[in-house]
Parts: structure tokens; C-alpha cells; sequence
């Protein structure tokens, strides 16, 4: 045909001998390069080597802060201020504003807070509307710049200018939102106030904060009613209806309407301006009580000046105060989110924040990219390997994907963007894209091999002859998109981003792409043969881990004990202690020591502990079974008809037309189904889940020792002290009578008095009540004998018993007064403290398990047996059967709960880390206080003795000078009274001595040996 002529003719002629020129060098390249397994390997591990450094430089974002034409103010000026104060600085930042070129239009309105949505006098918020995006070259971000600096004169309130949220609904404003929780209990919220502030100014110092604010004060006036219920009722007001008038007068009630010349009204109920214009007026307003009578509210109401927040707000049930805050300029929301959480840990206990608004949604949202991602190269690989019914060929259409993810990462890093949303959308896009160009060489070249190529030449072939399409397309595609990476005005941020990162990726791609792909295919067309059986067993797993892997964090907050000081006094540093001493070595009284044996015996709580160790031992137990194999004997027998039209009723019809078969080995119909053999199934335990789980039962077991050993330590400890109760009783008991008599001697002498005239009968019912007095004090004594005495029998597990009572120790010391050790002893003897760290341990590694509960599960199930139709030929050797079945289940839907599980178990690793050291404190406060009050029950011990010893002498002076007539008998029962008071106080010293050493003894780690 004869040439065209014309300057399109030519442009096409040129540009065709380009193409030709540059197919015939790529055709060389490739001729150089797709063969050598090294280089095409090289390049794999290159890309996917970058693209993970790339991905980790990039920032990562959600949705980004649009300029949507509007910027939103928000004013709160200091507490207690009056709206017409606010309305001022509203009116200064409407002037300034409007002299912004920027600026079409501003709104203002005075007494509510654009943030935190409440009204009060102090707030006050605004609207300002930019002009169209093509009439202005300024953005919101540089008119925020601008509106702040402008606004910094005006030191009479605290003004934020920030973007709208950029979703509708969530939040009030860009940027992030947080809630600062109190989970003290304490309900302070001045201390809730200072930890916020310190939160924020360690907020500020960070690089990667900008602008951080809060609109909760603690700092505004108000009066507080406080109602004296009692009084209130004597009055006959009810407090509900107390309020609800209160509440009219005040803040007014709608009553009804009426119709006046055509236009409806309210009625609104409300006391006049004149009586409610100061706080003070309050009280002097008047309500009805049941009676009838108007009282005036100061009759049972009182009024204080407090400070407090003007709105109380709680979130997941705690009281709570918001924090917004925007990123620095070059950083992410990521990475203000990572800078935040990293700044919270320095919170004092019982302060942590909580996400809220799109914030949260960010951080909910978590890797569910990652999910979509590998779900998409899982039902592409699927895809593929249907139609090449191969499992390797479909691999360098995946393979060659890391290219173009390196590329989109690489320009969104040079044009300053984000990983977000936007661009994760494009990276998905480039799945199918990407995959087009490499499906279209490997499809080539499959075709060509069948036709007797080989390997290698197909797929240079194939590449060849596919570049002029696989150029044009993607090459279109990138121009198609070049608006998009510098768009302007509405949603441009978005645009953007899927412009940039679907250009960078298509780009880079496809020019690597085209590179790689033949050598890839090269290389698994090699390997087809040997390793196709074997891939899936390959690939399945990956792909399972590659679901759990991502969401598998170690997040478990590292915890620090404090530090336990070295001694627990300056002058007490020996290391002897009787928390060393076994209980027989300390109480030497055999009576006491049968009693504890008796309740060491028959003692309930001390039964329930060994039943509670022999459950955790059978856990245990549980636990190291399921490491090992799972073995079941099986018996099966059945009988199946198929139907005819059925697989396995025509096979094996057509099975018994064989001429392999004997008579005998042909099928019967119905089938029989005989089965007998062993059967199994272990979980391989490849992550230490289940070594996990033991260990916890471990510990878990331990510590039910441990609980035994408090538990007697206890029991101990318990029947100790009634036994010393009972023996200052009986001690009592034999001082009430002691004094009975003499009282009984003094009553026979004033009789005798009264006879001869020298007393009255006055003194002789004085000294009748005094007798009467001691009797009635021995019978409550002896009511507390026989309440000891029923607890010892409880102690002891039994209804009734003798309880035998000697008088061994009851003047002496259980041990000297220093023999108190160091406190890492006393950690080391405790069992409670013991307990708790082991429970520690247990919490620590079910969390653990909790945490690779992400990862997949591989289960083995083989079998082997005796599988025949006959059962005459059952036990034949040909009846031999076996298989070796292998599983892996991921978690992919379910990852919610999983996550929900783990944050269970890590919140009760915090509980019972908390456990252990409240169980340490008060191991050392106990020992504290028994070492002080031991020093302090001796001295006092010594001055009543000497008090008892002075005290009797005078009583027998005080006798023998009643019977001289020197006294009267007011002064000899006195004298018997402070006596009979003396002796008991030394009985009681004595009794308390001796049960502060047994606590303290107990406190020690003593009792259980």
C-alpha cells in the first residue's frame, strides 16, 4: 500500500520506529535478565524491603481536615463572666475578621459553647465563612494562622479558631478528641482540674502536638443548697416539692396558653424581678407545706459559695473531662495519637483517657486496612489459580504488586501526604490495575508455552508482545489522573491523595512491573512441577498468620513495684524474726497446742482450702494433657444405599464390573461399614499457648498452697487469741470473786456499825449496790467465757467439747520485743504476699494466652485401624488403614471478640498487680503497727502494775481504818472500786500484750510452719 502522507502520518511512522526501537531493547534487557533466578529474587526482596521502610516513614492518617469554606470560633472568657462581656469579644473578633479579604460573612452568638455544647453566660461561639475556593488563594489553615495572630491582643478570653469536623456527627471540631477519665472514686474534681493541666502542658512540649485546649473550669462561682431533711420533715415540706417550687420561682414553669386578638400566648410562672435579683433572695422566697403555712425556704435550707464546672459530664460512667487538640504542622493524626497515648502513660493512678468522637473511630478502625488488603490478594490469588489451574502461576501477578505500593508510598511521601483513608482506596484499586498488566504477560505466555515454547522464550514473548497495550493503558490512566494530584477548592486534600498515591503506584509499577514480571514467571513455571502438590500446604498457612499476625499487639502496660524499705525502723536491723518459729515453738501451753492440732483437724475453712487445692491441681492436670496428644478407640459400624444417580452409587456400580475384582471383593448393596481403631487429635502447640496455659494453672495451683497456708495462719491466729481471751476471763473471773468476798466482809461490818449506831442505813445500801455491782460484772464474764468458748468449738469444727484452759502463759511474752527481721523476710514468709505474686504470675501468662489467641491454631488428627465392608475379611492384613490429617484455623471475623478477650485479661493483669502490692503495703503497715503498739503496751503495762500494787495497799489501809472509825465507809469503796478497776486494767494490759504479739507474730509470716 502506498504511504499516507500528511504530518499525522509521519508523527505515527516516527513514533511506531520509537516503539520498535525500545520493544526490541526491552527485548534484550529481558533476554539478559529473566532467566537469572538471583536477580529476579534480588529484586523481589528489594521492593518488599522498600515498600516496609517506606510504609514506615509515611505518616499514617484517617480522614483529612478539608477546607470546607468555614472556620469555627469558639470563646470562653473567664468564669462568672456576663454575657454582655462575652458578646464584646465577639464583637472584637467579628470586626477583625470582616477586615479579612478572605471572609464573606461572620455570625456570632453569645452564651454557648461550640464545643462542649452548653450554655452558660462565659461561652460564646461564631461562624465565619470564607469566599468561594476560586476567589481566594489563601487557606483555612493559613486564615486560622492569621485570625489568631490578629487576636492576640485581646487578653480577656480564651479563643480557638478550628475547621468543622470533617464527618458530620462525629465531634464538634477537627482534630482529635479525647476524655480525661477519673476512676479514683474520689470525686474530686479540683484534683481531676490540676491532673488536666499538667496532662496539657505535657501535651504542649510535645513536637508533634499543636494546638491542645479543654473547656473544663473548676474555677466558676455558684451557691450551693444544702437541705436539712429533719427539719424539713417536722415542718411538713416535702423536698421534691421544695425543688420543683424553687425551680419555678427561679427558672420559670410553662403553665398554659391563651388567646388574645387572634394570636396565641404562653403562660409562664415565675416570681417577680424584685425578688430574685441576689443569690440572698433565695432563701427568702416563700412555699406551702402540707398544713397549709408558708414558710419561707431559710426554715430548712442554708445557702454556701462553691466553685465548681458549670456542666458535670460522665463518660463510660466516669466523671470525665474533654481535651481537643489539632497536630503540629508536619505531622500526622497518627502520629498525635501515638505522642498522646505515649504522654498519658505519665498519668497519676487512677487517671487514663479515653478516645472519643472521629478520633476513636481512627483508632476502632485499627488494621482493618490490612484485612481488606490481604482479602483482596486472597480472592485475586483464588481467582487466578482457578483459571491457570495452578497455584504457582497466579504468584508473579501478586508478586509484582510491592512495586507499585512502593511507588504510591514514595510520592505521597514527596508530595507531603498521609497514609489515609483516601490513599489506602487507591492502594486497593492498584490490586486489580497492577494485576491487569501482569495477567495480560502471563496469559501471553502460558499460551505460547502450550503451543511448545519454552519457559523462558514464552514469556519474553509474552512481554513483548503485550508492552504496547499494557503502555497505553497505564500511561492514559496516569494522565487521566494528573488533575487530581493538584486539585484545589472542596475535598481537594482527598483528591489528592488517591491522585498521588493511584499515579506513583501505576507509574512505578507498571515500569518495574514490566521488568519483573517474565523472570517471575520464569522462575514458578520451573518450579510448577516439583512444588505444586505442596504449595497450597505452603501458602494456607502464610496467609492464616498473615490475618493474626497484624493484629497481634503487646500492649500489656509494664508495671514497677515500689521499692520495699530496707528495714522497718533505723534501730531494727537484725535479721533473727519469729515469723521463722513454727506455732509449737511459740506457744509452749500443751492445752493450746491440742486445741490447734483438734483445729487443724476438723476446721471447715481449712477443708475447703485443701478442696480447692484439689481443684487447682486437677486444672493443672488439664492443662498438661492438652499438650499431649488427644487418643480415642473407635468402633463404627453402618450400613449405606445410596442412590443410583449418586457418585457413589455409580462408581460403585461400575466398581463391580472389574474384572480386577474377585466375587468376594466386589460391593455389596446396601454397603456395609465396619471401623476399629485408634483415633487422635493434637493441638501443636508452635506459639506456646498452651505451654502458657499450663503455666498459669501452675501458679494458679501454687497459689491455692499458699491460700492453705494463710487460711491455717488464721485459724491459728484465731484460736490463740480466744484461748488468751479465755484465760484473762478466768484471770477476772477470780478477781470478781476475790473482791465479792471482801465486799461481802465490808457489807457484814457495816451492819454492825448500823447496829451500834455508827453508821446509817445509807452506807448499808451503798455497800448492798457495790456487791450487787460485782455479781452482776462476774455473770457478764462468765457470758463471755462460754461465748469463747463456743467459738473455739466452731474453730474446731465440732458442736460441743471441753475446752481445757491453763494458766502457762498468761504472765509472760510469747517473744522478745526486736526478733521482727528485715522486710524482704517478711515478703518472703508471708503467704498472703506469696499468693498474690503467684496469682501475678498466673494473670501474666493468661493475658499472654489471651494475646496469641490472634494467631492461628494447627491441629493434627491421624488415625489408624481395621476399615472393611466384611466382616470376614476384617482382620485381613489389606483391611489396614491410616491417614495423618493436619489443620489451620485463623481468626479473621471474630478478631472483635478476640481483642475484647485480651483486653479483659490484660485489665485483670492490672487488678491483680494492684492486689500484690495493696498485700505488700499492708503486710508492712501490719508489722508497723505491732512493733509500736508492743513498744508502747509495755510501758503502759509497767505503770498499771505499779498503779494495782498501790491501790491494794491502800485499800487494806482504808479497811483497817473504817474498822478504827478513823474513815467513813465513802472512802473504803472507793478504795475497793479503784482497786477492782486496777486489777482488771492488769489483767487487760496483759491479754493485750499478748494478742498484739500473736498479730504481730501473724503479720510476720508466722502460723503456717
Amino acid at each position: 500500500q502506498p504511504e499516507k502522507k500528511g504530518w499525522l502520518a509521519k508523527f505515527f511512522r516516527r513514533f511506531n520506529k520509537v516503539y520498535d526501537k525500545t520493544a526490541k531493547g526491552y527485548q534484550g534487557i529481558l533476554a539478559r535478565t529473566a532467566g537469572r533466578r538471583t536477580l529476579t529474587f534480588g529484586l523481589l526482596i528489594a521492593f518488599f524491603a522498600a515498600t516496609w521502610g517506606m510504609g514506615a516513614l509515611l505518616p499514617s492518617g484517617f480522614i483529612p481536615t478539608e477546607d470546607q469554606g468555614m472556620i469555627y470560633v469558639n470563646v470562653t472568657t473567664p468564669p462568672g463572666a456576663t454575657v454582655d462581656r462575652t458578646e464584646a469579644v465577639l464583637t472584637e473578633i467579628d470586626k477583625i475578621s470582616r477586615n479579612i479579604g478572605a471572609v464573606e460573612t461572620v455570625s456570632t452568638l453569645g452564651g454557648y459553647s461550640l464545643v462542649n455544647e452548653v450554655s452558660g453566660a462565659s461561652y460564646g461561639m461564631g461562624m465565619i465563612n470564607l469566599v468561594a475556593w476560586e476567589d481566594r488563594k489563601e487557606s483555612v489553615t493559613d486564615i486560622i494562622a492569621e485570625l489568631r495572630e490578629k487576636t492576640a491582643h485581646i487578653m480577656d478570653a480564651e479563643i480557638e479558631f478550628f475547621p468543622p469536623p470533617t464527618v458530620p456527627g462525629f465531634g464538634n471540631s477537627s482534630g482529635f478528641e479525647l476524655r480525661l477519665l477519673d476512676k479514683t472514686g474520689n470525686d474530686d474534681l479540683n484534683a481531676t482540674a490540676a491532673v488536666m493541666k499538667t496532662f496539657m502542658d505535657d501535651l504542649k512540649a510535645t513536637p508533634e502536638v499543636g494546638n491542645v485546649f479543654t473547656s473544663f473550669d473548676v474555677s466558676f462561682p455558684q451557691y450551693e443548697l444544702h437541705v436539712d431533711y429533719d427539719m424539713a420533715a417536722k415542718k411538713g415540706v416535702s423536698v421534691e416539692n421544695a425543688m420543683a417550687t424553687l425551680q419555678t420561682l427561679m427558672g420559670s414553669y410553662y403553665a398554659t396558653n391563651f388567646i388574645r386578638y387572634g394570636q396565641m400566648y404562653k403562660v409562664m410562672v415565675q416570681a417577680g424581678p424584685g425578688y430574685r435579683e441576689k443569690p440572698e433572695d433565695v432563701l427568702k422566697l416563700y412555699m406551702k407545706n402540707e398544713q397549709g403555712e408558708m414558710l419561707p425556704f431559710s426554715s430548712f435550707m442554708t445557702m454556701n459559695r462553691v466553685y465548681g464546672p458549670e456542666q458535670i459530664t460522665r463518660y463510660n460512667m466516669f466523671p470525665s473531662a474533654m481535651l481537643n487538640g489539632d497536630a503540629a504542622e508536619g505531622f500526622s493524626s497518627g502520629e498525635v495519637i501515638d505522642a498522646v497515648e505515649r504522654v498519658s502513660e505519665k498519668l497519676p493512678q487512677g487517671y487514663n483517657i479515653e478516645w472519643s468522637g472521629m478520633t476513636r473511630e481512627q483508632i476502632i478502625s485499627g488494621n482493618q486496612a490490612l484485612y481488606i488488603f490481604a482479602l483482596c490478594l486472597l480472592f485475586v490469588y483464588l481467582i487466578l489459580a482457578a483459571q491457570y489451574e495452578s497455584f504457582l502461576l497466579p504468584l508473579p501477578v501478586l508478586l509484582s504488586l510491592p512495586a507499585g505500593v512502593f511507588g504510591a508510598f514514595f510520592f505521597l511521601k514527596i508530595f507531603g501526604l498521609e497514609n489515609n483513608i483516601y490513599a489506602q482506596v487507591a492502594l486497593v484499586m492498584l490490586i486489580g490495575l497492577l494485576g491487569k498488566n501482569a495477567i495480560l504477560i502471563v496469559e501471553y505466555a502460558i499460551l505460547k508455552q502450550k503451543q511448545g515454547m519454552g519457559y523462558l522464550q514464552a514469556a519474553i514473548e509474552g512481554a513483548v508482545a503485550r508492552l504496547r497495550p499494557i503502555l497505553m493503558t497505564s500511561f492514559a490512566f496516569v494522565a487521566g489522573l494528573i488533575p487530581l494530584m493538584f486539585a484545589s477548592g472542596a475535598g481537594a486534600l482527598g483528591n489528592r491523595s488517591i491522585g498521588v498515591a493511584s499515579v506513583g503506584g501505576m507509574l512505578i509499577g507498571t515500569i518495574i512491573g514490566v521488568l519483573v514480571i517474565p523472570g517471575l514467571y520464569v522462575l514458578f513455571s520451573k518450579s510448577k512441577k516439583k512444588t505444586q502438590s505442596k504449595l497450597p500446604l505452603i501458602i494456607a498457612p502464610l496467609i492464616l498468620l498473615s490475618f493474626g499476625a497484624c493484629s497481634v499487639k503487646n500492649e500489656v502496660k509494664e508495671y514497677r513495684h515500689q521499692v520495699v524499705p530496707e528495714a522497718f525502723h533505723a534501730s531494727l536491723t537484725d535479721t533473727q524474726t519469729v515469723g521463722n518459729k513454727s506455732w509449737k515453738e511459740l506457744f509452749k501451753d500443751k492445752a493450746l497446742i491440742a486445741l490447734i492440732d483438734t483445729a487443724l483437724l476438723g476446721n471447715k475453712d481449712l477443708r475447703q482450702a485443701l478442696h480447692r487445692i484439689e481443684q487447682a491441681k486437677a486444672k493443672l492436670r488439664l492443662r498438661k494433657n492438652a499438650l499431649l496428644p488427644n487418643i480415642n478407640l473407635v468402633a463404627d459400624a453402618g450400613l449405606n444405599k445410596y442412590g443410583f444417580y449418586t457418585m457413589d452409587g455409580i462408581g460403585n456400580y461400575d466398581t463391580n464390573f472389574s474384572s480386577n475384582l474377585k466375587e468376594d471383593e466386589k460391593l455389596p448393596d446396601p454397603l456395609p461399614n465396619y471401623f476399629l481403631g485408634l483415633q487422635t487429635s493434637w493441638e501443636v502447640d508452635v506459639w506456646g499457648k498452651l505451654k502458657n496455659k499450663k503455666a498459669a494453672a501452675l501458679n494458679d495451683f501454687l497459689a491455692t498452697y499458699e491460700g492453705q497456708k494463710l487460711v491455717q495462719t488464721e485459724l491459728i491466729t484465731q484460736i490463740a487469741t480466744a484461748y488468751f481471751e479465755l484465760q484473762s476471763l478466768d484471770d477476772e473471773l477470780k478477781v470478781y470473786n476475790k473482791n465479792i468476798e471482801l465486799q461481802q466482809k465490808a457489807l457484814e461490818v457495816i451492819e454492825v456499825k448500823k447496829e451500834v449506831g455508827t453508821a446509817d442505813e445509807l452506807g448499808v445500801q451503798q455497800f448492798r449496790a457495790i456487791l450487787f455491782n460485782s455479781q452482776a460484772k462476774k455473770e457478764e464474764v462468765q457470758q463471755q467465757i462460754q461465748a469463747y468458748q463456743n467459738q473455739i468449738n466452731f474453730l474446731c469444727g465440732r458442736y460441743e467439747g471441753d475446752i481445757a484452759i491453763s494458766g502457762f502463759f498468761v504472765h509472760d511474752n510469747l517473744f522478745e520485743s526486736g526478733d521482727v527481721g528485715l522486710p524482704l523476710q517478711l515478703l518472703a514468709n508471708r503467704p498472703d504476699v506469696r499468693q498474690a505474686a503467684l496469682l501475678l504470675k498466673a494473670s501474666k501468662h493468661d493475658t499472654r494466652v489471651a494475646e496469641l489467641a490472634f494467631l492461628p491454631t494447627i491441629s493434627l488428627s491421624p488415625y489408624i485401624g481395621l476399615h472393611a465392608f466384611d466382616t470376614q475379611k476384617f482382620f485381613d492384613a489389606k483391611s489396614l488403614t491410616w491417614g495423618l490429617l493436619g489443620g489451620i484455623t485463623a481468626p479473621v471475623f471474630n478478631q472483635r471478640a478476640i481483642r475484647s478477650d485480651y483486653e479483659f485479661y490484660k485489665a485483670a493483669y492490672g487488678v491483680a498487680f494492684e492486689e500484690y502490692e495493696k498485700t505488700a503495703l499492708r503486710a508492712f503497715k501490719e508489722v508497723k503497727d505491732g512493733i509500736y503498739a508492743d513498744e508502747y503496751i509495755r510501758k503502759r503495762k509497767v505503770y498499771i502494775a505499779q498503779e494495782t500494787e498501790a491501790l491494794q495497799l491502800s485499800v487494806d489501809a482504808a479497811r483497817e481504818l473504817f474498822i478504827a472509825g478513823r474513815i467513813n465507809y465513802l472512802d473504803i469503796l472507793n478504795a475497793q472500786k479503784s482497786v477492782l478497776n486496777a486489777e482488771i486494767n492488769n489483767i487487760a494490759i496483759r491479754k493485750e500484750l499478748l494478742l498484739n504479739q500473736i498479730n504481730l507474730y501473724k503479720a510476720l509470716g508466722g502460723g503456717w510452719r
